[in-house]
């Protein structure tokens, strides 16, 4: 797989959406 093919923008949306789904996980096992 060549990762350059992969818009940064896509990578970036991707770890966002990584980091929230981190971030609602611990924040629901702290509630």
């Amino acid at each position: 797989m060549d990762v350059t093919v992969i818009p940064d923008e896509d990578i970036i949306g991707h770890r966002s959406m990584a980091a929230l789904t981190l971030l609602q996980s611990i924040y629901i096992k702290e509630s």
